[in-house]
């Protein structure tokens, strides 16, 4: 299958196929960009080719189908070059019998020049249409708010603005429920080097750290709290074990099977991408976090702590550690991603989210707010039906999504 047009005034082509190439051809492009990844957040983990091998046994599972596309461009002398990629699957929605396709994270691919993103998204909607789904949806990680005041993040987020006014160009719709999160705390990590600990830990401050959590942070240091970082899989059955244990204390947390994170983790350990981290206090695990490294960002994925020793701030001392970890050993990172907050107001209103959102928000940082997941609707009825379904399972469950 594939989709192509002519651009407005150039003999060049974009095409969408689904991809035909190999791990390697797809790992070239994703794993090293022709931009450093610090100025193209828009290549993710989710873009990743063993992220796909994960989709792909999942919708098996599920009886769902998986895909791969490439987006090309072809020149005027007719030597095609990829410039975009995606895993795709596709479900039913909640209602209808119909299918949707969804991209997560959107296309892979710059998003610097806005006439190039409409060109792509255009193929995009031929493309899927094509398949005879009710739509698809996508939600590429572009900024639409930031209260970031450095100026690479807010000549980002500008950035960021005009590509998504050239994609609701094309007539998209905003999802009635967001697949990944739309609302996240971002700290910088610091530079390693002389006082590195010690400037992170001013970093912090400055952007609004809790004051009490920097004295515990410092306690937490001197009675002797462990840290480490492992990809072993006892590590991980451990995790789960805390995990399933927080699960049923707080009567469901929203959580997958525990198979489901065994073979993502098996995948996305191989090259780093997916890591756990842990702090000790005399041999009891304290805490325990799942995370993705990849680029120039580290995602806090999912987490859980023990009971005891909740004076030494586990959790807490385990992120801070990992920040340090991160600058010593990886110096690519510079972003500390701990995913989905709460919105400022919805913790006056005392939502049921506060607890978790509240403990990345005291780690000092800022939020930064992605596009909604935008749909192309190729069945208008269908779509409006499964709008408000998807409407009323977010509000059942907006403890999890955070609003």
């Amino acid at each position: 299958m594939r989709s192509g047009v002519k651009l407005k005034g150039w003999l060049s082509l974009y095409l969408i196929e689904e991809f035909a190439g190999n791990e390697k051809q797809w790992s070239d492009f994703v794993d090293f960009p022709s931009t450093d990844h610090t100025l193209n957040p828009h290549f993710t983990f989710y873009h990743k080719w063993n992220w796909g091998e994960h989709l792909r046994s999942t919708a098996s599972e599920t009886g769902n189908q998986f895909m791969r596309i490439g987006v090309l461009h072809v020149p005027e002398n007719g030597v095609k070059k990829l410039v975009g990629v995606a895993n795709c699957v596709c479900a039913p929605l909640r209602v209808g019998g119909q299918k949707y396709w969804y991209i997560p994270r959107g296309i892979c691919m710059e998003y610097t020049d806005p006439s190039v993103v409409k060109d792509v998204y255009e193929q995009v909607k031929r493309f899927f249409k094509d398949t005879g789904c009710a739509l698809v949806r996508f939600d590429p990680n572009l900024v639409v708010s930031t209260n970031a005041t450095d100026e690479p993040e807010v000549t980002a987020h500008e950035s960021d603005l005009a590509a998504v006014g050239a994609i609701r160009q094309l007539g998209t719709q905003s999802a009635a429920v967001w697949p990944q999160v739309e609302r996240v705390w971002i700290a910088e990590i610091q530079s390693a080097g002389e006082d590195q600990e010690k400037r992170q830990l001013e970093w912090l401050k400055e952007h609004g750290m809790r004051k009490r959590l920097v004295s515990q942070l410092r306690k937490a240091g001197r009675e002797g709290v462990q840290f480490s970082v492992s990809s072993e899989e006892e590590d991980l059955e451990q995790f789960l074990r805390m995990l399933n244990a927080l699960d049923e204390r707080k009567g469901g947390i929203g959580k997958h099977l525990d198979e489901y994170y065994r073979k993502q983790f098996k995948l996305m350990k191989t090259d780093g991408t997916e890591v756990l981290i842990k702090a000790e206090y005399q041999g009891q695990v304290l805490a325990m976090a799942f995370m993705t490294v990849f680029g120039a960002e580290a995602s806090y994925l999912h987490g859980a702590s023990s009971e005891e020793f909740r004076n030494l701030v586990g959790p807490q001392f385990m992120h801070f550690s990992f920040m340090n970890w991160l600058s010593e050993n990886m110096p690519s990172v510079k972003y500390y991603n701990f995913w989905g907050v709460i919105s400022e107001q919805m913790h006056q209103k005392g939502h049921p989210g506060s607890g978790y959102s509240g403990f990345k928000r005291n780690f000092g940082g800022y939020e930064v707010n992605y596009v909604r997941a935008q749909e192309f609707v190729f069945k208008p009825m269908s779509r409006i039906v499964n709008f408000f379904v998807d409407k009323l399972w977010a509000y059942k469950n907006r403890e999890a999504l955070g609003f």
